[in-house]
C-alpha cells in the first residue's frame, strides 16, 4: 500500500528545520536517499510502513514537517544536516545480511551521537528485541538507541520488559506503549458449511515460516475433524518452495491441497484483507522461548480476528494480552480440531467480544497515542523555552 498522503508536506533535511521532525529509517533504496525515494521506491518491512505511516501523521498534525532519510554509511551526506528538528523518530533499522546491517548501524550511531550533542529528543520504536538479537552490529545500534532514547515506542507490555534492562537507570526514557492498528476492517466470522473445504492460513514474513514447518507434520497427520483441508501460504516465493518441498514425503490423515498466494506490497492491505477474509481459520505458530519472537507485534492476530477467522497461535506474551479473542495452544492438530468442533460457539462469542476487546488496535486509537506520544516529547521543550523568555515587567 502506497503512503501518499504526507507527500505535500514532506521533505529531505535541508537548513529550515525549525518545525520539522526528522525520521530514520531503513530501506533499500540509495543510502542518504530521503523523502518520498527513501519511503516509496526502496521495499522495508510492512511493519515498518503499519509502525512509521501514523507516526508521520501525527507529525503533520501537530505542524512537524517529516524529514525522511534512509541512513547507510555508503553516502553519509544527510548527517551534516541534522541541527534544529524538533524531535527525531526512529524505525526499524535491520537487515539480515551482516555486511548490509553494519553500514545501517554505523551511520545511525553517528547520528545519536550528533543528536544528543545538539539535544534533540530522540523517540525510537522497538521491536523484535532487536538489543538481544544475534547480530553484533544491530543489537549494539540498539542498545546505544535504548540508553540514549528520550521516549521509546513498545508495541506491548511483553517488550517493555525487554527494552528495559537496556535504559540508562539515571535516565530512563518514557516507555510509551502503541499497538499497531489494525489493517483489516471487521467483517464476519467465516462459517464453515457441512461439505465444503476447510481453508487454513498461513501467512509473514519468511523469518517465521521455520515455525509452521516444525508444526506441519503433526497438523497434517493430527487433524481429524474435517474431512478436506486446504493450506494457503501468502508469503515470498521462496518461503512457499520451502513448503511444499517440506509437505512432500509428510503423510496426511485426511485430503489436504497447497495453496501459494505471493504477497503484494503493492496491494496492501486489500489483499491481507481478501485472503484472511476467505480462510476459516489462520495460523500463527511461533516459539515462546525465542526472545526475539515472543513479544512479537499483534498485529497478524489482530488483522485476523478482524477479517472473521479463527485465530490458532502459539502462547507468546503478547498474544496472551489477548488471550479472550484466540486460541493459545503449543499443540496445533489439537487446536484446529477443537476449533472445527466448536466453531459456531467461538465465532458467535468473538464476534460479541471483538468491539471491546480489540478497540486499543483501532487506527483512531493509534493515532491519538502517537499524538500523544510527540506531545510528550515536545512540551518539555516549550517549558523550557518560555522560561527562557525575559519577563515584561
Amino acid at each position: 500500500m502506497r503512503e501518499g498522503f504526507f507527500w505535500t508536506h514532506c521533505r529531505t533535511m535541508h537548513s529550515d528545520s525549525k518545525l520539522s521532525a526528522l525520521f530514520l529509517i531503513h530501506s533499500l533504496a540509495p543510502a542518504g536517499s530521503g523523502g518520498e525515494k527513501a519511503w516509496d521506491e526502496g521495499s522495508f518491512l510492512a511493519s515498518t510502513r503499519i509502525q512509521l505511516a501514523p507516526a508521520l501523521k501525527a507529525a503533520q498534525s501537530l505542524g512537524l514537517k517529516p524529514e525522511i532519510t534512509n541512513l547507510r554509511s555508503e553516502n553519509t551526506s544527510s548527517l551534516a544536516k541534522i541541527g534544529g528538528q524538533k524531535c527525531c523518530i526512529i524505525g526499524k533499522l535491520s537487515h539480515p545480511k551482516p555486511e548490509f546491517a553494519e553500514r545501517i548501524a554505523m551511520a545511525n550511531l553517528a547520528a545519536i551521537s550528533i543528536l544528543k550533542q545538539k539535544r534533540i529528543p530522540i523517540l525510537t520504536t522497538y521491536c523484535d528485541n532487536l538489543a538481544s538479537g544475534t547480530s553484533p552490529s544491530i543489537s549494539s545500534l540498539y542498545q546505544s538507541l535504548l540508553w540514549h532514547s528520550d521516549a521509546i515506542i513498545y508495541p506491548n507490555k511483553a517488550m517493555v520488559n525487554f527494552g528495559r534492562q537496556w535504559h540508562n537507570p539515571e535516565n530512563p526514557p518514557k516507555e510509551i506503549i502503541i499497538e499497531d492498528p489494525w489493517q483489516v476492517e471487521r467483517q464476519p466470522f467465516t462459517r464453515l458449511h457441512a461439505g465444503e473445504t476447510c481453508r487454513i492460513i498461513w501467512f509473514g514474513h519468511s523469518s517465521n515460516s521455520q515455525y509452521l514447518l516444525d508444526e506441519l507434520s503433526d497438523i497434517l497427520q493430527g487433524c481429524s475433524a474435517w474431512t478436506s483441508f486446504e493450506l494457503t501460504i501468502l508469503s515470498d516465493p521462496q518461503t512457499a518452495q520451502r513448503v511444499a518441498n517440506a509437505i512432500k514425503p509428510m503423510k496426511c490423515n485426511k485430503q489436504w491441497s497447497l495453496r501459494y498466494k505471493k504477497w503484494a506490497s503493492n496491494n496492501q492491505p486489500q489483499q491481507l484483507s481478501d485472503e484472511l477474509t476467505r480462510a476459516h481459520i489462520s495460523l500463527l505458530p511461533s516459539n515462546p522461548n525465542d526472545s526475539r519472537k515472543s513479544a512479537a507485534s499483534h498485529n497478524r492476530a489482530v488483522d485476523s480476528l478482524q477479517a472473521g477467522c479463527i485465530t490458532i497461535a502459539s502462547p507468546l506474551p503478547s498474544y496472551l494480552e489477548i488471550k479472550k479473542m484466540l486460541i493459545a495452544t503449543s499443540c496445533f492438530s489439537s487446536a484446529i480440531n477443537s476449533a472445527i468442533q466448536q466453531r459456531d460457539r467461538l465465532s458467535a462469542k468473538w464476534e460479541r467480544l471483538r468491539e471491546s476487546e480489540l478497540c486499543r488496535f483501532s487506527p483512531i486509537e493509534n493515532q491519538r497515542k502517537w499524538n500523544s506520544a510527540f506531545l510528550s516529547l515536545l512540551e518539555p521543550q516549550k517549558r523550557a523555552k518560555s522560561k527562557e523568555l525575559p519577563s515584561k515587567y
